[in-house]
Parts: structure tokens; C-alpha cells; sequence
């Protein structure tokens, strides 16, 4: 086999396992979504006394499909939040936070960090 086609080879790998990665990225962002949602419905339903066979007939789903939603077999629906919040008699609150560093965390000032606190009173 000649460079070139060695070449050509080596790309269509790298086209391929490219489009793999992106796709198990998405997937794994959906799944990290829901999971941050089903945590603070698990604890509104904590606070609540119910539990999951209760959850699931208070919103009108089977409880396996609930138990599929926090395995993550299964992905959330709008229709499913939306039930959830009906049933909780409250409104979920989507808020966005960047994934830079540098803008959750503000930059820190060494100088302050390391002064010394005494109280010289």
C-alpha cells in the first residue's frame, strides 16, 4: 500500500471516531441534564414523603418508566417536566452558567490570599 493511500485511511478513521466522540458527547450531556433535573426532583419527593411508586402515579407515568428515566435508559421529556411540575405545584428554573473557569470563578489576587489576618486591636 502506498503513503498516500495510508494517508487517506488515517482520515477516514479520524472522520469516523470524530463523529463517534461527538455523538457520545452528546449523549452524555443529555444524560448529565436530566440527572441534575431527576436529583432535585428526587429531593423535592424526599421533602414530599413519596416515593417512587407514588411519584410516578402522582404524575400519570408507570413507575418503570420512572425507574427507566433515573437509570437513564430512558430520556426526559418537556411532557414528563411539565408534570412534574403540575404535580409539585411549581415552576423548574432554567438557569446558564458558563463552562469557562475563568467566568465561575472570578480571578483571585494572590496578595490577598496570602496576607496574613491578624487582628492588631
Amino acid at each position: 500500500m502506498n503513503s498516500n493511500a495510508n494517508k487517506n485511511i488515517k482520515d477516514a478513521y479520524k472522520v469516523a471516531f470524530s463523529a463517534i466522540d461527538s455523538k457520545e458527547d452528546l449523549e452524555h450531556d443529555i444524560k448529565m441534564i436530566m440527572y441534575r433535573f431527576l436529583s432535585e426532583v428526587e429531593r423535592i419527593s424526599e421533602e414530599e414523603g413519596l416515593n417512587r411508586k407514588e411519584l410516578a402515579a402522582l404524575i400519570g407515568i408507570s413507575p418503570s418508566y420512572l425507574t427507566q428515566l433515573f437509570r437513564g435508559n430512558k430520556i426526559i421529556n418537556l411532557q414528563t417536566i411539565a408534570k412534574f411540575q403540575k404535580a409539585f405545584n411549581l415552576t423548574f428554573e432554567i438557569k446558564a452558567v458558563s463552562n469557562n473557569a475563568e467566568e465561575v470563578f472570578p480571578p483571585m489576587n494572590i496578595d490577598n490570599i496570602c496576607k496574613p489576618q491578624f487582628n492588631t486591636t
